[in-house]
């Protein structure tokens, strides 16, 4: 077997790569004819850009709108919610000053209510106290008459 001259390599190489080539030099034309023309595809390009940028404007405006409302809440809601705490919190102090005051009342009136009655117990010990001293005076009395009786 002879050795081919290096034409003839590149010849049958060429050879068996030019159906694969044929093969794609087809499909291309056909893409070619099949394909848009490039204003329509643009065109086509350019709506489509436009849907989202809509579709991106209508969510953003819903997101500020979702934000204010966020905001007017904050502002509205919090704000009462705070002042309100802020009341009952003010009415519980007040609630808890007139009850340490009816307390102080309270003893105050026991103070009162104990020193009258300390000063009618003392009455009372004071009176028998009286009274025993009386009966005490009328036994020496009698005592005295006795022993004068006596020495007589």
């Amino acid at each position: 077997m002879r050795a081919l001259p290096p034409c003839w390599a590149v010849l049958q190489k060429i050879q068996t790569k030019l159906p694969a080539f044929t093969t794609e030099l087809e499909h291309l034309k056909q893409s070619t004819k099949n394909a848009k023309p490039l204003q329509d595809e643009k065109k086509e390009l350019q709506n489509s850009i436009d849907d989202k940028l809509s579709t991106l404007e209508e969510q953003e405006s819903e997101k500020v709108e979702l934000m204010m409302e966020w905001l007017n809440h904050r502002l509205r809601d919090v704000t009462k919610f705070s002042h309100d705490s802020s009341e009952l919190l003010t009415l519980k102090t007040k609630i808890l000053d007139l009850k340490s005051k009816i307390l102080h009342l309270q003893i105050l009136q026991n103070i009162f209510t104990e020193t009258n009655q300390s000063i009618k117990a003392y009455s009372e010990i004071h009176k028998d106290m009286k009274e025993s001293i009386k009966e005490t005076e009328q036994r020496i009395k009698q005592f005295r008459s006795i022993i004068d009786s006596d020495g007589n």
